[in-house]
């Protein structure tokens, strides 16, 4: 089953405000003045499209073999057993979501993974009934007695 990615609309104001203000002027410059050479200007677009390539396109599925996560080039396969916590959060930490509501997923190798859901509570039931090891505890999934290091 796939999950879309929630965007607040208040964080891609914010971006594309910062877009227009950082790559605007320069290419405004590199095509009105034919100076300007070597298109340097067009270096800080570029760069802000290839930021954006590494974040798009987002999705989630929860599949027979784990859950799949594909955050623009990078594709992630977390089977099940593998799961340690799933919990909500809400923060405003740089991690390639455009949402402050999301997910923070915990492994057993480690790692953390943050996502944003469109539908969380409905992906959360979804994992859960793929993952007998997790419980729910307050708003999300966790191990029964997970120690507190590892959170």
């Amino acid at each position: 089953m796939r999950f879309e990615t929630k965007y607040d609309r208040a964080i891609l104001t914010i971006l594309l405000v910062v877009v227009v203000c950082f790559a605007g002027p320069p290419v405004f410059i590199y095509f009105s003045d034919h100076r300007a050479g070597l298109g340097l200007p067009l270096l800080p677009p570029a760069l802000i499209l290839i930021t954006l390539s590494f974040m798009l396109p987002q999705y989630y599925e929860v599949r027979a073999d784990g859950l799949f996560i594909r955050q623009g080039w990078r594709r992630v396969l977390i089977p099940y057993k593998s799961l340690l916590e799933l919990q909500p959060t809400m923060d405003l930490g740089g991690n390639g979501t455009f949402s402050t509501d999301r997910v923070r997923i915990l492994t057993a190798e480690n790692r953390r993974y943050f996502i944003a859901p469109a539908e969380q509570e409905r992906f959360m039931k979804e994992v859960s009934s793929r993952a007998p090891q997790l419980e729910w505890k307050g708003s999300g999934l966790a191990v029964p007695l997970l120690p507190a290091s590892i959170m």
